[in-house]
């Protein structure tokens, strides 16, 4: 199943409220090793970790980026959005500084 939400990213400013020196996701690994490894990481609730993901931007042309899920997220606060990426997936969509992105999500098998 597709679903049409928006999407945004995050790195490293998630970890000024980790209090722990690795700042791991909720999936355990450190968010410090992803962003050095550029690894495609996602955010997502109600999605087991290690899925894989496909998001492809609905803006302009439609580029997609495979992701896996090791995080939750994004925030609950945020309504709307039901992915956030790692720099390098959102960066291969739009530039950082747009922030926020029309996207598809669809979950593979």
């Amino acid at each position: 199943m597709t679903r049409n939400t928006l999407a945004s990213w995050y790195g490293q400013e998630a970890c000024r409220v980790n209090t722990d020196p690795a700042c791991p996701t909720a999936g355990g690994k450190s968010l410090y090793t992803l962003l050095e490894q550029e690894y495609p990481y996602v955010a997502m609730w109600s999605v087991p970790f290690g899925t894989k993901v496909q998001v492809c931007s609905t803006a302009q042309t439609e580029v997609c980026v495979i992701g896996v899920v090791e995080d939750r997220g994004p925030s609950k606060r945020l309504t709307g959005r039901l992915i956030d990426l790692s720099p390098f997936l959102f960066r291969q969509l739009a530039p950082l500084e747009r922030g926020i992105l029309p996207v598809t999500v669809e979950i593979l098998p």
